[in-house]
């Protein structure tokens, strides 16, 4: 068990010897009171094994390495010079299903994209006028007729 578990453990026990409610125990392990409920319902059935992470000991949804790599091997050698939303949809033709953000994330962390291209800004400030006396005394400008 983790260091958290422990402490849900020592709270619900609490909660079954009746020194305390399940909202106060949900406070206590910083959970919202309706997960609070769960858990003990939980709890109640499976015991101390009701507390612990449903993941442990299992693979998470991380897509594996290899994929990583075979995705990346493909992109370098036929799609090279394609987006990352082209280089998706042409990896799913060779049977590799990757969201655009992932493999365009993949890419920039292996250096194969250059700098993100922005256009010029569409609106700047006009500079400030240089001299003093260039506006009249109600702030704007007024030509001298000489």
């Amino acid at each position: 068990m983790s260091m958290k578990e422990r402490v849900r453990l020592e709270v619900f026990s609490r909660v079954k010897r009746g020194e305390i409610s399940v909202a106060k125990a949900a406070g206590l392990v910083g959970i919202s009171v309706r997960q609070g409920r769960r858990l003990w319902k939980r709890y109640k059935r499976e015991g101390d094994v009701g507390l612990v992470h449903r993941l442990r000991g299992r693979v998470g949804n991380a897509l594996k390495v290899a994929v990583r790599d075979k995705a990346l091997e493909l992109c370098r050698r036929r799609y090279a010079d394609f987006g990352s939303a082209l280089a998706a949809e042409y990896l799913q033709k060779d049977g590799l299903m990757l969201p655009r953000q992932t493999l365009w994330r993949w890419r920039r962390v292996a250096g194969e994209l250059g700098p993100v291209r922005r256009g010029p800004r569409h609106r700047t400030r006009r500079e400030r006028r240089s001299g003093q006396g260039e506006t009249g005394p109600d702030g704007w400008f007024h030509a001298r007729l000489v």
